[in-house]
C-alpha cells in the first residue's frame, strides 16, 4: 500500500503535534503562580465553551465515561481520606495538653501524606484519560488538514484551546502533592504524544488516498462524534463551571463561532 507524501501530510503532521502540546502549554501555566489566577472557574468556563464554539463538529471524541468516572472516584477517595484523617484527629484529642497536640500534629500529617497521595492518583488518571482522548482527536486533526488545510487549520486552533485547561489539570494536582516539575512534564508529554500518534495512526490507515464514499463515511463518522463531545462534555463542563454566569459561556459559544467563520472565510480567499 502507497503512502502519501508531500506538503500537505507535513502541515498536517505539524498541526497535530501543536495541537497536542498545548497540553504542555497548560502544564507550564501550573507551575506560575500569577498565570494559575488565569485558571479561575470563569476563565474556564470561557476557553472550554469558546473551544466548543469555535468548532462544535471539529472535536474529537473521548472515553468521557471513563475520564469522568475515574476522577470522580479519586476525587471521592480525596474526600473521603480527608474525613476520615479528621475523624481519626478528633478521636485523639483527650485533655491531656501535651498528648493532645502530639496526636492532633500526628493526624495531620497523615492528613497531609493522605492528601497528596490522593492528588497524585487524581493527576496520574486525568494524564491517562487525556491522553486517550488526544488520539482521536490527532485523527481528526490529520484526516481534516490532510484534505484541506483551513479545515484543519480550524481543527487544529479548537482542540489547542481545551488542551491548555487539560494541561493545567494534569499538572497541577500532580506538581502539588510532589513538587516536581519533571514528573508533572513527563506526564504532559506523554499525554500530548497521543495527538501525533493518532496523526500517524490517520496516515497509515489512509495510505495513498481514499475513494469518495469512504471519505464521506470518514467524515461523517468523525463530525458525529465531535458535535457528540462538544454537546455532551465541553458544554456541560463549561456550564458547571460558569454557575450562575451562563451568559458567560453563551456568549463564549457565539464568539467562538464567529471566530471559526471568519477564519474559513479569510483561509477561502487567501485560498489555504
Amino acid at each position: 500500500m502507497a503512502i502519501q507524501t508531500g506538503h500537505r501530510v507535513g502541515v498536517a503532521f505539524a498541526l497535530t503535534f501543536a495541537a497536542g502540546f498545548a497540553t504542555v502549554v497548560g502544564n507550564c501555566i501550573a507551575f506560575n503562580k500569577r498565570l494559575m489566577h488565569l485558571a479561575n472557574p470563569a476563565s474556564l468556563a470561557i476557553a472550554l465553551a469558546l473551544s466548543a464554539g469555535i468548532s462544535p463538529e471539529h472535536h474529537a471524541t473521548e472515553v468521557g465515561s471513563l475520564e469522568n468516572v475515574a476522577i470522580e472516584e479519586e476525587l471521592k477517595a480525596m474526600k473521603g481520606a480527608v474525613m476520615s484523617a479528621a475523624k481519626k484527629r478528633d478521636e485523639y484529642v483527650l485533655p491531656e495538653g501535651t498528648k493532645k497536640a502530639a496526636n492532633e500534629e500526628n493526624a495531620a500529617k497523615r492528613l497531609a501524606e493522605e492528601h497528596k497521595l490522593a492528588l497524585q492518583r487524581v493527576g496520574l488518571l486525568s494524564a491517562i484519560a487525556i491522553g486517550i482522548h488526544n488520539m482521536p482527536e490527532g485523527i481528526a486533526t490529520y484526516v481534516g488538514a490532510a484534505q484541506d488545510s483551513s479545515v484543519g487549520f480550524s481543527l487544529a486552533f479548537g482542540i489547542e484551546i481545551h488542551n491548555t485547561p487539560e494541561g493545567i489539570a494534569i499538572a497541577a494536582p500532580d506538581f502539588s502533592a510532589t513538587g516536581s516539575r519533571s514528573r508533572a512534564i513527563s506526564q504532559c508529554t506523554v499525554s500530548a504524544l497521543a495527538e501525533p500518534l493518532g496523526g500517524l495512526i490517520a496516515w497509515l490507515a489512509i495510505g495513498d488516498g481514499m475513494d469518495p464514499i469512504s471519505e464521506g463515511i470518514l467524515f461523517g463518522f468523525v463530525c458525529g462524534i465531535m458535535v457528540c463531545i462538544c454537546m455532551k462534555e465541553l458544554l456541560p463542563t463549561a456550564f458547571r463551571f460558569a454557575k450562575n454566569r451562563d451568559h458567560l459561556v453563551t456568549l463564549s459559544a457565539f464568539g467562538g463561532m464567529g471566530i471559526m467563520a471568519t477564519s474559513l472565510i479569510l483561509f477561502a480567499y487567501a485560498r489555504v
